[in-house]
């Protein structure tokens, strides 16, 4: 299982480093907004701090239940490659992330779909969305819930 999800990390992180980028140079459009969920959201990440390398910026970005630690210290970077508003959409008792981002891990599970996001930047919006989306075994896909994305 470690072994999968390292293989799996490593494919979203060049993903958000290489290939993101690379498609938004081909987007002749300027408002542009990144939206993930799970190993998509740490996609996201590695993409926004790519662009901020490289000086470019989107419009938004949005997290959805995110695979990715919430205090790595790249935030600032990612952060600062969003011109509106980086939103962290994260459900407390999201227990299909807790449990493999664990045993992918190998530590406790602190990533940005279980917890907010502690960054100084006025342009970050956490939204617990714990009340709102149904629990359970499936909460993992709780994001899709309309009263969840209308939030966003």
């Amino acid at each position: 299982m470690a072994w999968h999800w390292q293989k799996v990390k490593g494919r979203a992180k060049r993903t958000g480093r290489v290939d993101v980028p690379r498609l938004l140079l081909r987007v002749p459009e300027n408002e542009i907004s990144l939206v993930g969920h799970s190993l998509g959201a740490r996609v996201t990440y590695y993409a926004l701090q790519s662009l901020h390398d490289s000086g470019q910026t989107v419009q938004n970005a949005v997290f959805l239940g995110g695979a990715i630690r919430r205090n790595k210290s790249g935030w600032p970077r990612a952060g600062n490659a969003v011109r509106g508003q980086l939103v962290n959409v994260y459900h407390r008792d999201d227990r299909v992330l807790y449990w493999i981002y664990r045993m992918g891990e190998g530590r406790p599970a602190r990533p940005c779909g279980i917890r907010p996001i502690e960054l100084p930047t006025a342009n970050l919006t956490n939204i617990d969305c714990t009340d709102v989306a149904t629990r359970g075994p499936t909460n993992h896909w709780a994001y899709q819930h309309p009263a969840v994305l209308t939030q966003c």
